[in-house]
């Protein structure tokens, strides 16, 4: 249960005074668990990119998963499922997400480093929706409509500087909103 860092370890015997054999140990500290997750609403699976360790217990619901895949997809046999994945070093975390597939928008991958953001709509709708990606302190980045029976659409994450996001969709009368970290 050391922190990792280097340590100065000294032997001595009783009986024996002035004996003493000393050795720098290093005791590393394990990367901390990382994980990306990609919901498919037409299989109803997810899918996990999976780093930070050689085993991962991860958790839906009440079925348990244990794997050393560091790419893993998982059917989602409910419509509202509580995803937990864990190793078995407890310093490297815990991940929780929830899926509820019932929701009318998926926004994947977040976090995301670089790349495209989609936002996946579980059905279409035959009128335009408007959509905006603000910052956290509220400066708008981007805003547009989605086109009428248009059931996905990618937003492009390269011209965005690591930090917090809000996107936001309009559905009927309703705002949606979400989280998006960029990395």
């Amino acid at each position: 249960d050391l922190q990792g860092g280097t340590y100065n370890v000294c032997i001595t015997v009783d009986g024996q005074t002035g004996y003493s054999s000393c050795f720098d140990v290093v005791v590393a500290q394990p990367e901390a668990l990382s994980v990306s997750s990609k919901v498919n609403l037409s299989a109803k699976s997810v899918s996990l990119n999976l780093s930070g360790a050689d085993e991962y217990t991860i958790s839906l619901n009440d079925e348990v998963i244990v794997t050393s895949e560091s790419e893993v997809t998982i059917p989602l046999r409910t419509s509202i499922t509580k995803l937990t994945i864990k190793t078995d070093k407890f310093c490297q975390g815990l991940y929780e997400e929830n899926f509820d597939l019932n929701d009318v928008v998926v926004v994947y991958p977040n976090p995301v480093q670089s790349g495209a953001i989609s936002v996946a709509l579980s059905k279409t709708y035959s009128y335009s929706l408007p959509i905006q990606l603000n910052t956290f302190d509220g400066r708008t980045i981007f805003q547009k409509n989605i086109e009428p029976n248009t059931s996905e659409i990618k937003l492009d994450s390269d011209g965005l500087t690591a930090g917090v996001y809000l996107l936001s969709v309009l559905i009927d009368g309703e705002t949606k909103t979400f989280k998006i970290i960029k990395q």
